[in-house]
């Protein structure tokens, strides 16, 4: 799960709203669960 947070994080270098990049990370940990289940 860190890489891809690492992965966004570099993807988003020069978005200027954090609030896109939080909701960015959350979806990935939404993916993994619908996976899951």
């Amino acid at each position: 799960m860190n890489n891809k947070i690492g992965l966004v994080q570099r993807e988003a270098y020069g978005f200027s709203d954090m609030e896109f990049f939080k909701l960015k990370i959350k979806s990935l940990h939404e993916s993994k669960r619908a996976v899951i289940r």
